[in-house]
């Protein structure tokens, strides 16, 4: 059963924002600038409610980080909670679209914190429609 959550949620503050759905299996955040604590608390609120909507067993996180273009440190641990939730949650895969060496530095350091020592070669793409196919590979592989 394919779980569709129409809702959408956003935020911005005057340093960054970021945009959050759940389609079709895929979790798709976009990120866009510099992100403090009080942005990245409320994208991991908001995470909270998609995640906690999300009926299917297999799923998967696109993020878009091409306009990300770093996290403070307090916001980072922050994220990491929200990486976390993720993970005990459903989430079976993840990949990412990064053009900026920071934002990927600080997400592999962050997944480094949870213990998650694979570096993420193989999940880090030029654009979004390669980063969702090599999610949907991965998710085909629970179906039954």
């Amino acid at each position: 059963m394919t779980q569709y959550c129409p809702r959408e949620f956003s935020h911005k503050d005057r340093f960054g924002s970021y945009t959050m759905t759940f389609e079709k299996r895929i979790l798709y955040a976009r990120v866009s600038g510099s992100f403090g604590k009080n942005l990245a608390q409320k994208f991991c609120d908001d995470l909270l409610k998609i995640v906690y909507s999300i009926e299917e067993i297999h799923w998967g996180y696109l993020g878009d980080l091409t306009d990300c273009v770093a996290a403070t440190p307090e916001a980072r641990d922050i994220l990491v909670e929200g990486i976390k939730l993720c993970i005990t949650a459903g989430c079976e895969v993840d990949a990412y679209v990064i053009n900026v060496a920071m934002a990927e530095h600080q997400l592999s350091s962050a997944r480094k914190m949870l213990g998650i020592d694979k570096t993420m070669d193989d999940q880090v793409f030029g654009d979004t429609e390669g980063a969702k196919q090599f999610i949907l590979n991965i998710l085909a592989r629970f179906e039954g």
